[in-house]
């Protein structure tokens, strides 16, 4: 991982809805933020295997919240998908209209473009 985001300009963590906040993704974490890597935004994969559930996306996303405070690493922006059905990849998704953020291709492109 270190290797191959030593020249990134930016950092995208995808975690598990299921699984939410593991071990490894706080050591990815740590290390992009080491490495000067930022922005550094958090995907939450797999929305369609919980039925685009809101409580299934903020049970992942409080701890996340927490531990990015407490580590004081900047966490700039979260994004609820399902890459498997393409749901907040490019467009916001219908599924998840409680979701009030940009999809994930917006996110990336104004990146590019600073």
């Amino acid at each position: 991982m270190v290797s191959g985001a030593a020249q990134a300009v930016a950092a995208v963590l995808v975690l598990d809805v299921k699984e939410g906040l593991t071990d490894q993704a706080k050591r990815h974490i740590f290390l992009a933020h080491f490495l000067g890597i930022d922005p550094l935004f958090v995907v939450i994969n797999k929305m369609d295997s919980v039925g685009y559930d809101k409580a299934a996306f903020v049970r992942v996303t409080e701890p996340l919240l927490r531990f990015f405070k407490e580590s004081r690493i900047k966490l700039s922006g979260m994004v609820p998908v399902s890459a498997k059905e393409g749901a907040n990849i490019f467009y916001r998704s219908k599924q998840m209209s409680w979701y009030k953020g940009p999809a994930l291709l917006t996110l990336l492109e104004k990146v590019s473009e600073a």
